[in-house]
């Protein structure tokens, strides 16, 4: 609950809070926040406060994974009214059935099933209908939590990596663009999603036996959560910058005249080209270069020059320049076995955004560090 808030509060007083991702994230840390003070209710045996709380919590509880899917799809692409209607009104309306249940059932009925279905208490209360109603609802409610899970999942790791293949197919540096602090959410979020099952099937009420049970679980989510915000906090690149890194590039190469090609030899034609202005004129050497570069530069439309990367030479626009200044690093770095040129002025020289740009591709590619390569290749 601390870390939760810990998280909302910097989240709304980051400077950036104007990136919608941010936004996202804050909203779920609350969400979340909305959710451990129900469990602190319920563990605290808080229970007519929680009896009456239990509608906010169900709703937080079967919010907080469609939000860190949306916190995705923030980072991924630009999350729709219909994305956000589809994944949270479900929540909304079994809290909604909840709250109307509660009413209905009165506060004697209403505490005695909370003591009985959810802290597993030997109650004698003969329920009506209501009561059922609620136990069914209850249910519902466990089952979509589960199948949540599963679709989040899912869909987070695919549109992941359907952005990642989309940036590394228009930047030739993907220093900052990466997302692989996402990746290491999408572990985080697996890593809780296997906790959130494990502890809805065993059910709340088996750790409220000892403080000791309560600690392993409460240490596990406490972590998960912490880099959860960590993470998030520190990413800076999203779909948004994306969008407008494509919008702004897109304006120049309108300007350009576009060649379309409808025949195979019009393709292996764009191909030469491409390969020509890499090889012979050394393009790759430029840091910022990007996919909408070298269509400015052939004349041509980027969308196909990504077909000849993709399907002709069969990697991605980023790997293809990085194989050209591994190659030119590589011959730098022979070139200097005496005067010892510093890597970091190699990188520079060769394209690459930054030193730690270059170790990462560098070893990536080879297997060895640039470092490595230079001692068993110096004679």
């Amino acid at each position: 609950m601390y870390v939760c808030a810990f998280w909302f509060v910097t989240l709304v007083m980051d400077h950036s809070f104007r990136s919608k991702s941010k936004m996202v994230l804050s909203l779920f840390m609350f969400v979340a926040f909305l959710l451990y003070l129900g469990h602190l209710m319920f563990f605290t045996k808080a229970v007519e406060l929680y009896a009456f709380y239990d509608s906010i919590y169900q709703f937080a509880s079967l919010s907080v994974y469609p939000l860190f899917f949306l916190y995705i799809l923030s980072l991924t692409e630009k999350p729709t009214l219909r994305h956000w209607f589809f994944l949270l009104f479900p929540p909304f309306l079994i809290a909604f059935i909840t709250v109307i249940l509660d009413l209905l059932m009165g506060s004697k009925e209403l505490i005695a099933f909370v003591k009985q279905e959810l802290y597993q208490e030997q109650v004698v209360f003969v329920f009506s209908p209501l009561g059922e109603m609620r136990r069914i609802t209850l249910e519902l409610s466990k089952g979509f939590f589960l199948l949540q899970i599963l679709c989040v999942v899912y869909g987070g790791t695919r549109r992941i990596v359907q952005h990642e293949k989309m940036v590394k197919n228009y930047y030739s540096n993907m220093e900052g663009k990466t997302l692989s602090s996402i990746r290491i959410l999408l572990i985080v979020f697996v890593v809780t999603s296997l906790c959130s099952i494990t502890v809805k099937l065993i059910g709340r009420s088996y750790f409220i036996q000892s403080e000791l049970v309560l600690a392993f679980p409460s240490l596990v989510f406490s972590t998960l959560l912490y880099l959860l915000g960590f993470f998030g906090s520190k990413q800076s690149f999203s779909a948004q910058d994306f969008a407008q890194d494509i919008v702004a590039v897109d304006d120049l190469t309108e300007t350009a005249q576009i060649d379309e090609f409808h025949d195979e030899i019009q393709f292996e034609e764009i191909k030469d080209r491409l390969l020509d202005l890499l090889e012979n004129k050394e393009y790759y050497r430029q840091k910022d270069l990007r996919l909408s570069d070298v269509s400015v530069l052939l004349g041509t439309n980027r969308s196909y020059i990504s077909r000849v990367v993709n399907q002709k030479l069969h990697t991605s626009f980023c790997d293809l320049v990085n194989k050209y200044r591994i190659e030119h690093a590589k011959k730098l770095i022979r070139q200097s076995r005496e005067s010892a040129l510093p890597l970091g002025e190699i990188a520079e020289a060769s394209g690459f955004s930054g030193e730690s740009s270059f170790y990462r591709v560098f070893k990536k590619e080879i297997g060895v560090s640039p470092g490595s390569w230079r001692e068993s290749n110096s004679f």
